[in-house]
């Protein structure tokens, strides 16, 4: 292999480490004990990236169930920071985006609702 190649894998694995750390802290030691960088095996940094993503993917919908069951209870301010963080998760998460807009809705903040909307509307397209 070589140094260019090294380089890379090694990059990989660091982003893989650091998503870990910043998206869901309480992996981020299993993630760095259970998987050390291996320069002749790429596999397992493509197996950190994709555990770190499915990960996020699991945790945006714990989010968004959290925030159905406040928004369910009309608390609005709880709701919405659920749902923000499971956005933040995962940008694509087209539910959080309706339910998100509902509640800008019933918060009376007109643009922000129809923003939610209009980017759930492309999501879907």
């Amino acid at each position: 292999m070589g140094f260019k190649n090294y380089l890379l894998r090694y990059s990989q694995y660091s982003i893989a480490i650091i998503l870990s750390i910043a998206l869901i802290p309480e992996i981020a030691i299993a993630s760095s004990n259970k998987n050390s960088f291996d320069s002749q095996d790429g596999a397992k940094i493509t197996t950190n990236l994709t555990s770190v993503q499915l990960i996020a993917q699991e945790t945006a919908l714990t989010y968004y169930r959290q925030g159905a069951k406040y928004y369910a209870r009309e608390e609005w301010e709880l709701a919405l920071d659920n749902f923000n963080k499971a956005i933040e998760l995962n940008p694509n998460y087209v539910n959080a985006y309706i339910y998100r807009g509902l509640i800008y809705g019933k918060l009376e903040q007109r643009d922000l609702s129809l923003a939610d909307y209009n980017k759930s509307h492309r999501l879907v397209l």
